[in-house]
């Protein structure tokens, strides 16, 4: 039984393609090269170049009329690697022309199959322009519409075709549409609102709260309607300290309230006593 490998396979297949299209009756002398070359002659003619000397590698060039300069169209290396424009240094190595030039054409499309694998640009692993300068922004396309635009300065939007909405000012993220999460973690700037039950807190009395609240329509310490529109929304972390705030504060005031009851019911129970 005769076992082949892949490379044995190659090697009878292309040596017999040689022999055959040697001792043809339709070839010519010239056609073919004895030494390291093989010529596909013409007009727009071909060669199939093999150094003679210790390399191994094919080269595959345009040689109109027998003539060529030596550009690097396709070349394979004895290891197995193969350049298009180039003498590759990997498996497949690609130099294009650059510039608006389409270099790499997919119709299909990519897919990584070990645990690091992935899309690099350049030695540095990154997507996008490695100058200072911004270069403009960086999209992720799908659906016929941009759903994911990072900014020049960094800024991130996301959401239903974000290409043409700036992000907004002051934010690192703009969301156009919902958010849904199962927990968000907000890292207040401002101290978290425990300072109500410090000793030296100056509760308002209650008849002054009642007279902010005849006069603005909302409660001292937070915004009011026409202030959230204008600024567009509320901060998050910054609104839920400041409820909190209120809460505390409502539950000194109940407090206070409690031990005015408690003060009435021992009077209340001192004058039945007599």
């Amino acid at each position: 039984m005769n076992i082949f490998s892949r490379t044995s396979l190659f090697l009878k297949t292309g040596i017999t393609f040689a022999l055959a299209l040697f001792f043809s009756p339709l070839a010519k002398a010239q056609d073919v090269d004895v030494n390291d070359n093989l010529w596909l002659t013409g007009s727009n003619g071909w060669l199939f170049h093999t150094p003679n000397d210790t390399r191994t590698d094919l080269y595959i060039v345009p040689s109109p009329n027998k003539v060529t300069n030596w550009p690097l169209v396709f070349t394979f290396k004895s290891n197995g690697s193969f350049g298009i424009g180039t003498n590759p240094t990997a498996k497949l190595h690609v130099v294009g022309l650059g510039g608006v030039n389409i270099d790499f054409l997919a119709t299909g499309r990519w897919k990584t199959t070990a645990n690091d694998g992935g899309l690099w640009i350049g030695e540095d692993k990154f997507i996008g322009s490695s100058t200072a300068a911004p270069a403009g922004p960086i999209g992720i396309y799908n659906g016929g519409k941009y759903r994911l635009m990072v900014k020049e300065d960094g800024r991130v939007v996301i959401g239903d075709d974000v290409r043409t909405p700036v992000a907004a000012t002051g934010y690192a993220l703009s969301v156009r549409g919902k958010v849904f999460s199962e927990e968000v973690k907000v890292a207040l700037a401002s101290a978290w609102p425990d300072y109500v039950f410090a000793p030296t807190y100056q509760l308002r009395p209650l008849a002054e709260v009642g007279q902010f609240i005849a006069q603005n329509r909302h409660l001292p310490g937070l915004p009011s309607a026409q202030q959230v529109s204008t600024d567009g929304g509320v901060e998050l972390g910054k609104m839920n300290a400041q409820l909190l705030e209120k809460v505390e504060e409502l539950t000194l005031y109940l407090l206070e309230q409690q031990k005015q009851v408690e003060t009435l019911k021992k009077q209340v129970a001192e004058l039945q006593a007599h």
